[in-house]
């Protein structure tokens, strides 16, 4: 899942979802935005001095390559290069590579799975100014992966990231005050506004979870035209769950036919990448409709690609 234009690595490890609003988010991979520094890395974690700034280039350079190897986004996929460019920028400094290397061990990616590994990463990447690092620390210390559970110290680094501007910060801001996570009580209008700022900040998770907020009026009025308009927005940029939560917005049921395509559309695409509930729904509904509404909506679907 791609966000912003300034971020690196994230990992939100919890096991709760909303019915049809949130995925479990496993990966968010962006673009770094942090200052320069060094690291001396060791299988285990990271250490970090300052480094001269012609040095930068070559770390961001080598972030890239590896994000990009790492996910396939440019057509080639190649994990065991990754964690090598990926450790290379880190001995270099790059923050966010700090803690994209937490990435590999949290995840067991070309290494042994080790969370406790992966907080150490995340903590020097946070401590040299990166702000998905700390997010990912603080969510590995409010859930106790790795590192002894402690709510209120991650809670407060969850805020701190979220001050910060990071849009999946706002995005998990917004989770604490809608499930009445890590001590909080729930509140339903605070969670609007966290999941408010972080889709207006182009987070797809937020856009998709607004959209279903004002659809059935959590926190905010009701209002059909604005869900509509956030689950469309996150469901265009291929985001799974607004995909299938779009389609049984629209109506897979309706009687008005060119609503109804469009509710196919949606839920073929979603049903395409095996979300079950689209599966679901499309089993049972597509040997009672007209054929030619199904054929519109499988070409239209066809064609979807996914917007920036």
């Amino acid at each position: 899942m791609v966000a912003t234009m300034n971020n690196a690595f994230l990992i939100i490890m919890k096991n709760k979802s909303l019915p049809l609003v949130i995925p479990i988010i496993v990966l968010t991979i962006g673009f770094p935005g942090s200052p320069i520094y060094s690291a001396d890395s060791a299988a285990g974690g990271a250490s970090t001095n300052a480094v001269a700034p012609a040095s930068a280039d070559e770390a961001q350079s080598k972030f890239f390559e590896a994000r990009s190897l790492l996910t396939g986004m440019n057509g080639e996929k190649d994990p065991a290069r990754a964690i090598v460019l990926m450790r290379e920028s880190a001995d270099l400094g790059f923050p966010d590579a700090i803690g994209g290397m937490g990435y590999f061990y949290a995840m067991g990616v070309e290494v042994p799975k080790d969370l406790s590994a992966a907080v150490d990463w995340f903590r020097k990447g946070a401590e040299k100014g990166s702000i998905k690092s700390k997010l990912n620390l603080a969510l590995a210390i409010a859930n106790g992966r790795g590192v002894d559970r402690d709510e209120k110290t991650g809670l407060l680094l969850l805020d701190e990231a979220a001050a910060a501007g990071l849009p999946e910060a706002m995005s998990a801001q917004g989770e604490t005050y809608y499930y009445g996570q890590f001590g909080r009580s729930v509140d339903m209008p605070t969670a609007f506004g966290c999941f408010l700022s972080a889709a207006r900040a182009g987070n797809a998770d937020a856009q998709n979870t607004l959209g279903i907020m004002y659809r059935e009026g959590l926190g905010t009025e009701k209002n059909e035209e604005e869900a509509f308009k956030w689950l469309e927005m996150a469901a265009k940029r291929g985001h799974l769950k607004a995909q299938s939560n779009l389609a049984h917005t629209l109506g897979l049921e309706t009687p008005t036919g060119e609503r109804r395509i469009q509710a196919l559309k949606w839920a073929m695409i979603a049903a395409d990448r095996n979300e079950v509930m689209a599966t679901k729904s499309l089993e049972e509904l597509i040997p009672n409709l007209p054929p030619e509404e199904v054929a519109e909506a499988r070409r239209e679907a066809d064609q979807y690609t996914p917007a920036p």
